[in-house]
């Protein structure tokens, strides 16, 4: 068995979809960012609230991990089917067919398509997010510490 790390889909910016549950307010950080925060919290710009970055990823964002889950189950399921199919090619009484390898699944989410965020540059930490101007002072809290 092979350990399988999928990459987080990102935007063609290399920022990642974020969406708060207590206040629904999107967002998007750097993915190499988040990274290094890895095994901390980070925090909603708009509410504070904090959170494992898994757990504020967008809809959007864990449908297409799912997807991309999806994918390598059936590349890998495919590639047993055909082994399974060579093995028992001799044997009279196994009959085992492995009928046609499924097409991978289409993304759902289109990250390319333009979502009407800014990019502000944080003062305490150098870092960058997207939020919608519109829903979303220019006075953010800080996703990294927290801090507004």
């Amino acid at each position: 068995m092979t350990d399988n790390k999928f990459k987080i889909p990102t935007d063609p910016a290399g920022f990642v979809s974020f969406q708060c549950p207590k206040c629904a307010t999107p967002f998007k950080l750097k993915g190499e960012e988040v990274d290094q925060a890895s095994g901390s919290h980070i925090h909603c710009p708009a509410c504070g609230h904090g959170s494992e970055p898994t757990d504020l990823l967008s809809k959007e964002a864990k449908d297409q991990i799912d997807q991309m889950v999806m994918n390598e189950g059936r590349k890998l399921l495919d590639e047993f089917a055909r082994k399974m199919n060579g093995t028992f090619k001799e044997e009279s009484a196994v009959v085992f067919s492995t009928g046609r390898p499924k097409a991978p699944l289409e993304p759902q989410a289109d990250l390319n398509k333009d979502d009407g965020m800014a990019v502000h540059q944080l003062s305490c930490c150098g870092r960058s997010l997207k939020v919608d101007p519109k829903k979303v002072s220019d006075s953010v809290y800080c996703p990294y510490c927290g801090t507004k």
